[in-house]
């Protein structure tokens, strides 16, 4: 999301909204489709200590050793080349509770 009501998609810029609304440990999805988000699609989950700015950088400008993150920008750029979308997903929990203990509430 580049603000509040606005999704975001790669390989757009990270907004000040992103970096503090989700400056945190995340399980995101990369949902690759054609025209909507429930269409013919390919999906990338991962996880990260930090989504933003840290991982989604990671995507957007992959350092030479960083050979995952080169591949999946590569992949990312060819869907974008032959008509798909790219959109981020990033999933919410009201609650986490593990055998009664609150991890995040």
């Amino acid at each position: 999301m580049l603000d509040e009501n606005e999704e975001y998609f790669f390989p757009k810029k990270i907004s000040p909204f992103m970096k503090s609304k989700y400056k945190h440990p995340a399980i995101y999805r990369w949902n690759t489709f054609r025209k909507e988000s429930d269409d013919e699609k390919l999906i990338y989950i991962g996880e990260a200590q930090e989504l933003c700015p840290q991982r989604i950088n990671g995507y957007l400008h992959p350092g030479p050793s960083q050979l995952t993150n080169r591949r999946i920008k590569e992949e990312f750029q060819s869907y974008l080349r032959s008509g798909f979308k790219v959109g981020l997903e990033v999933l919410q929990f009201d609650e986490i509770r593990i055998e009664g203990f609150n991890l995040y509430q």
